[in-house]
């Protein structure tokens, strides 16, 4: 991690993009402490670095500003993972931009973990597993969530599915759907040859993913020796920001996974801008 210190007067506009560039390509994750930006300096902040953003993850709280939105709505911890890891490599941004109003009174810190480290530290049985296996995230959509997604009948839920890299398993009685999508565990990430492992399986039955699970990509589950073994690794890598009022901060999300930690504190404000193509 590579972090940025204001000093009193200093706003994010005055630093070099050149030099925030070069930071981090060789960091993958840096922290720009002190400048306390408006919604306004932020995304012209990001605009350099981002020829185009990702739109709906979340609410957008500033009309004028509808690139940052806000992770606020709930206050579980999250398992390690990266953003829209759960969904299609085609609809994951490239970098994610943190930037936080109001820190909470206690927890809420983001943990991140370099992947590249991650893969490296595993052993050789879950590297050698995880290099010739994608893992498959399973999510038992029911007819409700599926209707109201706009789409009027089971075959047109189905066919969407294919536009969005996802694809429907097994159908159940009911028209419930295992909606399938399938996942490289380890890739290279884009700024380092140096491969990362960028899974999201760590979320699967989690507080608030109880209804998801994983498997291989040829049906197996994963072996416990294998989940306990990235268990282990995670816990062993993990680094956290303990965030303060006007921190902002830019990761690599091809090669670092991120979590959070739980929190009570309603008044804590994070938000986030995501970037699905970058300009450098």
């Amino acid at each position: 991690m590579r972090t940025f210190e204001a000093r009193p007067g200093d706003r994010l506009a005055q630093l070099s993009v050149a030099e925030v560039q070069a930071a981090f390509r060789e960091a993958g994750l840096v922290v720009f402490r002190g400048y306390a930006p408006t919604p306004a300096e932020l995304e012209a902040f990001t605009r350099p670095f981002t020829e185009q953003y990702f739109f709906g993850y979340g609410r957008a709280p500033f009309a004028e500003h509808p690139a940052i939105t806000t992770v606020n709505e709930s206050r579980l911890a999250l398992e390690a993972h990266s953003d829209n890891g759960l969904r299609a490599e085609a609809m994951r941004p490239v970098i994610t931009w943190f930037w936080c109003e109001r820190p909470a009174s206690a927890g809420g810190e983001t943990t991140f973990f370099d992947g590249t480290v991650v893969w490296n530290r595993l052993a050789a049985a879950t590297r050698e597993l995880f290099s010739t296996h994608q893992v498959v995230y399973i999510s038992r959509v029911a007819p409700a969530a599926w209707r109201a997604t706009g789409h009027a009948t089971l075959e047109s839920f189905v066919s969407f599915l294919a536009t969005i890299g996802a694809r429907a398993g097994r159908i159940h009685d009911d028209q419930t759907v295992d909606v399938e999508v399938s996942s490289r565990p380890v890739w290279t990430p884009r700024w380092t040859a140096q491969p990362a492992f960028i899974s999201s399986m760590m979320v699967a039955g989690s507080t608030g993913f109880e209804g998801m699970a994983v498997r291989l990509d040829d049906g197996r589950p994963v072996p416990p020796e294998v989940v306990a073994d990235v268990r282990a690794t995670l816990d062993a890598c993990c680094e956290q920001i303990a965030w303060r009022a006007g921190d902002a901060a830019m990761l690599d999300n091809t090669r670092f996974l991120h979590g959070r930690r739980g929190y009570a504190d309603e008044a804590r404000r994070v938000y986030l801008v995501q970037t699905m193509r970058p300009t450098f």
